[in-house]
This record gives C-alpha cells, sequence and structure tokens, in this order.
C-alpha cells in the first residue's frame, strides 16, 4: 500500500505525519514540515491486525484536524541545478566551470591544480550560490580550506538567504562547519535554526561556543536536568533541549526558571517530606531535585510534573476526572474498582498521562496510560515500558520543545 501523507498547519503548528503499510508493519513518519522528520516501523501480529492499526491511526489523524496531501521530501536549500542553468548573465562574475565540475567530483588534486593557475572563484548562479557554497555541500573540507585560501568569500547569500555555513550545516557536515567557523563564518540565525531543528549536537555545540552566554546556559541546563538521564539517549534529549535555553535564573532555595526558546519552564525547590510509599520510586525521584518542573501548553492547560503535596501525593490532578471515562469502562474492558483510583502522572496540556493502579512496566513499577480529552479513551503508552518516570518526562519535553514524538503521546 502507497504511502499517504498528510499535513497540519495552524497559528502555532505546521506539521505533517505519513503512514506506509507494508504487510504486518506500519511505517511511520512525522515531524516538522519540510523536514524529513523522525520515523519508526510498528510491527503488529498479522496483516489484519495491522490494517486495523492503519485504519485507527489514520482516523485519528484526520479528526484532529490533519488534511490529506501530496507526499513531499526534506527541502533542499541549495537545488542541484544542471550547468546549463548556471550560465553567467553579464551583470556578474562568472563561474569557472572547470573549478565548478572539479568541485562538484570531490575532485581534491584537480581542485588544487587548476587553483596553482588561473581561476575565477567568487562567480555567482542566477540563484546566488557560489563554488564555496557547492564544496560545503560537497562536505570535504580539504577542497572547502583550499578555496578559501584562494580567496573565496564566506559571506555571500543565495536568494533563499542561505550561506555557505548554512549549506554545510544542513548537510550535516561538521568538518566543514569546523573551517568556516575557524575563517571568520558568523552564526547566521538561519545556520543555527537548521542546526536545532535537524537536531545536529556537535554543530550545534559548536555554534554554542561562538556565544560564551549560550554555551553557558546549555551547560548549566545539562547539569541542572542530568538527574533524569538514564541511558545514553536521555543525556543525547536533555543536550538537544540545552541548546534552545536562553536563560536560567536559579534561585537560593533551589527553584529554576529556564527559558527555552519563547517559553518557561517552573522548577520548584525540592520536595523535603515523606512520600507516599505507593507512589513509584523514580517518580518521588524526581520531586526529590524539583518537586515540579511545568510549563503551560501553547493549546491551553499545563503540562509537565506537578510535584508533591504535603501528605506525599501528586500535588496536581491536571484537570482531571474519573467521569470522563464512565462511558469506556465497558468498551475498554476494565472493573470500574480498578479504574476508581486512578491518578495523573503527568499533565500534556488538555490531555493526561496517568498511573495505571493495577498494571507494571517492565522495571516493576506503575505502568502509564494516556487519555486525550477528544476521545477520553485510554490508551497503553508500550513506548514508556521500558522508561523510568525521569525518562518519560524528558520525553514529554522533547516532543513538545523539540517536536520530537514520543508514541504519538498527547499530538
Amino acid at each position: 500500500m502507497a504511502a499517504r501523507y498528510f499535513e497540519f498547519k495552524d497559528e502555532i503548528s505546521d506539521k505533517f505525519w505519513e503512514i506506509e503499510l507494508k504487510g504486518s508493519a506500519l511505517h511511520l513518519r512525522w515531524g516538522k514540515t519540510g523536514t524529513n522528520g523522525q520515523s519508526k516501523i510498528k510491527v503488529v501480529e498479522s496483516a489484519d491486525k495491522a490494517q486495523k492499526e492503519y485504519n485507527k491511526l489514520v482516523a485519528e489523524k484526520t479528526q484532529k484536524g490533519y488534511q490529506e496531501g501530496n507526499a513531499t521530501g526534506k527541502n533542499d536549500t541549495t537545488t542541484d541545478v544542471k550547468i546549463a542553468e548556471l550560465k553567467p548573465k553579464a551583470d556578474r562574475e562568472a563561474y569557472d566551470f572547470k573549478l565548478l565540475e572539479a568541485v562538484k567530483s570531490n575532485d581534491l588534486g584537480k581542485v588544487k591544480e587548476i587553483l596553482a593557475g588561473e581561476y575565477t572563484i567568487n562567480g555567482t548562479s542566477e540563484n546566488g550560490s557560489t563554488i564555496l557554497m557547492w564544496a560545503c555541500k560537497r562536505g570535504n573540507p580539504q577542497i572547502v580550506q583550499a578555496l578559501i585560501d584562494a580567496g573565496a568569500d564566506i559571506t555571500p547569500e543565495m536568494s533563499t538567504g542561505s550561506t555557505a555555513l548554512t549549506i554545510a550545516t544542513k548537510s550535516n557536515h561538521f568538518e566543514v562547519v569546523k573551517v568556516l567557523l575557524s575563517a571568520g563564518a558568523k552564526v547566521d540565525a538561519k545556520s543555527y535554526e537548521v542546526a536545532l531543528d535537524e537536531g545536529y549536537l556537535e554543530i550545534s555545540a559548536a555554534f554554542n561556543k561562538m556565544d560564551p552566554n549560550k554555551l553557558k546556559f546549555a551547560a548549566e541546563f545539562q547539569e541542572a536536568f542530568g538527574f533524569l538521564c538514564e541511558t545514553s539517549e536521555d543525556k543525547t534529549i536533555v543536550e538537544a533541549l540545552s541548546f534552545h535555553v536562553k536563560s536560567m535564573d536559579k534561585k537560593p532555595d533551589g527553584s529554576l526558571k529556564v527559558k527555552i526558546k519563547d517559553e518557561v519552564i517552573e522548577c520548584d525547590p525540592p520536595f523535603k517530606g515523606e512520600p507516599n510509599s505507593l507512589l513509584p520510586k523514580s517518580y518521588v525521584a524526581i520531586a526529590a531535585n524539583f518537586n515540579g518542573i511545568t510549563w503551560e501548553s501553547c493549546g491551553g492547560g499545563g503540562m509537565g510534573f506537578g510535584g508533591l503535596d504535603n501528605q506525599g501525593n501528586p500535588a496536581s490532578d491536571w484537570g482531571w476526572d474519573i467521569s470522563y471515562l464512565e462511558d469506556e469502562d465497558e468498551d475498554e474492558g476494565k472493573e470500574s474498582d480498578e479504574l476508581k483510583d486512578i491518578t495523573p502522572a503527568f499533565g500534556c496540556g488538555q490531555n493526561w498521562l496517568l498511573f495505571y493502579p493495577t498494571e507494571k512496566n517492565n522495571r516493576g513499577e506503575s505502568a502509564l496510560v494516556f487519555v486525550g480529552h477528544d476521545s477520553c479513551e485510554l490508551v497503553s503508552v508500550e513506548s514508556a515500558n521500558d522508561l523510568l518516570y525521569g525518562s518519560v518526562l524528558i520525553r514529554l519535553m522533547a516532543q513538545y520543545f523539540l517536536d520530537i514524538d514520543f508514541d504519538e503521546v498527547y499530538n
């Protein structure tokens, strides 16, 4: 079955979702429009069950406002035009086509041979691309260095606003980025945004080093939230989040305000009381560092970890009411006496992640279920079964601030 591509756009979002059914496997891709996004393969027991899951997911997306369109790939800021389209106009310096061909072929020896004689190095195409930009796209740092040494200008912009640095960044050529930065290239907003949106951590870190304040805030964020991390993946997510931090304001009482992008995460002082012994240990461990890590969803409602009250129980119900499930008990095959004690673990805007009172995850702690305000149905969060609660919170932050999907938890 061919892949189906959907888009969702409103005042605050511009994202896509794609699904393809192959036998008993669902191939999913999602993210910000214009990027490759994230992807995963979900394998189910049979082709019939896969078809039912496929139909369910498509229905859910269309109900949420996604509209089907044509599948598109990742936007490219340097369209690979033909040589015939690069013929120079009379009012600009001409391309040196021998040098261009050597660069596009990644032929370092030929490039050096041409540069040893007469050459033209700063010619531009109709869209403003230069030979140096082509070299940055091809990704050979030695060629890029040779061109810069020979007088290639690192400052021109294409008609799209992309610079040599933007192109190297978008292609994730870290060694080329280092050459450009050493040559004095300035980190423009477009290049920085590309590095962050694509999750190119080495490049983001290199850009941060050009601004002492950004580097300082990133380091402080990683230190403050490192306690949530159990795995290398957790650390990678926290590092990616840290590159978006604009300010950190820590108070003597242990509270902390983090401005990330244009929003604020409020972190309350550590919990000093006696927690309810029935609460998962990894959940309580969050409160021991910050008794609340919360932010406001731009779509309405609070998000994050609400902390513990004086009795050691979750301090916030996030607007949850058990009556939301009254009509769903029979459909879900759940006994009402099981559900009466269900409480929120995390707030997800107008949705909830709840402790399931009778089921354990693979870590021996309470399993999580998701309830969306639109359907009010219990949905198991299988991707959380191997995670401690700190790791779950990290992924909620990543989903909200980085648009990295976490098993469709609240999207």
